[in-house]
């Protein structure tokens, strides 16, 4: 289980300087959003396909694990162009003068045999506020004699406030609240 554990160690990573082995982030299958509800008429997926992550990883001290991620704002995505031009703007990632939103880690924290708690800073806009992630491994395949079907997925969940980063037009239409989820799949280099 320690195994999973110092793996997990590498959501935010690349590239990953560890002792026995290096992995990659699967871009295909990697997905990277946060959620914007809107009262009365449904949800929709703000997507982050592109980012810059880095790690600091001693295998034998996972308290010194270091990782850092920046997401691409100018390239938030929607799958609609009027509501991604609105989503980049100066009301909400305002992404001309902010262009990347910053996670850094703070401490990995164990909380099960596949479960562990991320906290770390993030900065959207500026600004910084605290943010923690809850972290599930949910799949392990380790098969070492066929390096092809190897694989580790994660599932990280958090929330941040829109209000807590200056995001505040449309208060009356668009919960606060945005769901992070991010379905992160590692594998061999």
């Amino acid at each position: 289980m320690r195994t999973m554990l110092k793996l997990l160690c590498l959501v935010l990573l690349l590239p990953v300087a560890a002792a026995a082995e290096t992995w990659r982030i699967d871009p295909s299958r990697t997905a990277i959003s946060v959620t914007v509800s809107y009262i009365g008429e449904g949800r929709i997926a703000v997507r982050f396909p592109s980012y810059e992550a880095a790690l600091r990883f001693d295998p034998d001290r996972l308290d010194a694990t270091q990782a850092r991620i920046t997401l691409d704002a100018s390239r938030a995505e929607t799958g609609l162009s009027p509501v991604d031009l609105i989503v980049r703007g100066q009301d909400y990632l305002h992404a001309a003068r902010f262009p990347g939103i910053r996670f850094e880690m703070d401490r990995l924290t164990q909380t099960g045999p596949s479960d562990a708690v991320i906290d770390g800073q993030v900065t959207i806009r500026g600004v910084t506020q605290p943010l923690r992630l809850d972290a599930k491994v949910v799949r392990y395949r380790p098969d070492a004699a066929r390096a092809t079907d190897r694989e580790i997925a994660f599932r990280l969940t958090g929330q941040v406030d829109r209000n807590d980063f200056g995001m505040v037009a449309a208060r009356d239409t668009i919960a606060p609240g945005l769901p992070v989820l991010i379905d992160l799949v590692l594998v061999p280099k």
